[in-house]
C-alpha cells in the first residue's frame, strides 16, 4: 500500500508505455503502476546502490522483473528518454530538480514533480526553460504537504508572477482540499523569504488577502 504522498502522484501518472522513476528508494511507485498496467514498462532509478538493492528485492517479489528495469543514475544522466515517457522525479529538493532537468535535451515527455521545498525556484525556473505547468495536486501527509507538478516539456518560455511562483498556478486556480492549511505555510515562508527582498512584498500582500478569503470561507 502506498503512502498518502506515493498514492498522489501515482494518481496523477497517465497512461504511458514507459515510467522513469529518479530517486525511486523502494520502487513502491513503478510497482504499482505497473502491476495496475497504467504504465506498460517503467525504469526505477537511483544514485546510491543500497536503495537500488531493496528496490530489486521488492520487484522480484512483486514478480515484475521483465517489466521494471532498475538503473543506477545520477538523475537521468545514464537513461536514454524518449518522447512520450512520463518521468517522476519526487522527495527532492526544487534545487535539486532544477540539476537534474537543466541536464537533459527535453522533447515532448511528460514530468511529475515532487519537491520536498524550493517549489519558488523551481516554478520560476520551470517557466523560464519552457516547462508548461498542466496540473497541481497536493499530497497531504498530516503533519506535511506537498505540492505536485505535472509538466510538459518543450514549450514556449513564459513568465510566472512571484505570487504563483510561491502558490502555484493551477493551485490557486482551483483550491483542492487542503489548500487553506497550504497556503497558510507557503504566506508564513513568504514572509521570511521577503525579509530584505522588497520586490516580493507586493506577493506577499496579495497571498495574505487570498488566504484571509479562503479561510472566511471555510468558517462559513
Amino acid at each position: 500500500m502506498l503512502s498518502k504522498r506515493l498514492q498522489a502522484i501515482a494518481d496523477m501518472v497517465p497512461p504511458c508505455r514507459r515510467l522513469i522513476d529518479i530517486g525511486t528508494d523502494h520502487a513502491f511507485l513503478p510497482i504499482e503502476l505497473v502491476g495496475r498496467s497504467i504504465c506498460r514498462t517503467a525504469v526505477a532509478a537511483d544514485l546510491r546502490p543500497g536503495p537500488l538493492r531493496r528496490a530489486r528485492q521488492h520487484v522480484d517479489a512483486a514478480g515484475l522483473r521483465d517489466q521494471i528495469c532498475l538503473c543506477l543514475s545520477d538523475g537521468l544522466d545514464q537513461i536514454d528518454l524518449m518522447p512520450d515517457d512520463v518521468i517522476v522525479i519526487a522527495g527532492l529538493g526544487g534545487l535539486e530538480m532544477i540539476h537534474i532537468l537543466e541536464r537533459v535535451d527535453w522533447q515532448s515527455q511528460t514530468i511529475i514533480l515532487q519537491p520536498m521545498k524550493s517549489a519558488y525556484e523551481l516554478r520560476l525556473w520551470l517557466a523560464a526553460h519552457g516547462f508548461t505547468i498542466r496540473d497541481e495536486q497536493l499530497a497531504d501527509e498530516g503533519r506535511h504537504i506537498y505540492p505536485l507538478l505535472r509538466l510538459t516539456a518543450g514549450q514556449p518560455q513564459y513568465e510566472l508572477s512571484d505570487l504563483l511562483a510561491f502558490i502555484g498556478p493551477v493551485l490557486l486556480r482551483r483550491q483542492p482540499a487542503g489548500f487553506g492549511r497550504y497556503l497558510k505555510r507557503r504566506v508564513h515562508q513568504l514572509e521570511l523569504a521577503g525579509r530584505g527582498r522588497p520586490q516580493l512584498q507586493a506577493a506577499l500582500s496579495r497571498a495574505r488577502m487570498i488566504l484571509a478569503e479562503v479561510t472566511e470561507e471555510v468558517s462559513t
